[in-house]
């Protein structure tokens, strides 16, 4: 009996980790003020809380790519873009920008499918 599978049993769920981004994200920054020196350090604590919560949700033959992008707010525009090349039907990902009168927090996570 044949037993290899070619797809994953528990796919990246986008909603799921979106929901993931939005409490982590939600709860670390409410009423943060913006403060380079404490920011650069918060983007490396914040992607590894959101790597680790995803990781729990065991997406089966995915890797995880999660990054973070924290930045003062003025009155400036600001556009983020991210160019990938993957497979449409089983790659997938997720972001959630937060902001506050003084700061912005964009967080992505993409599920990459691995063969």
């Amino acid at each position: 009996m044949n037993t290899y599978r070619l797809e994953s049993r528990n796919p990246f769920n986008s909603s799921a980790v979106y929901n993931i981004l939005k409490d982590i994200i939600t709860l670390e920054c409410r009423g943060l003020v913006y403060d380079p020196n404490r920011c650069a350090a918060l983007v490396t604590t914040l992607s590894a809380k959101i790597r680790n919560k995803i990781k729990s949700l065991q997406f089966e033959r995915y890797r995880l790519v999660v990054f973070v992008e924290i930045g003062e707010k003025k009155l400036q525009g600001l556009q983020l873009v991210a160019k990938c090349l993957w497979d449409a039907s089983k790659d997938n990902f997720a972001t959630f920008t937060f902001q506050n009168t003084s700061l912005f927090v964009s967080a992505t996570c993409f599920g990459i499918y691995q063969d």
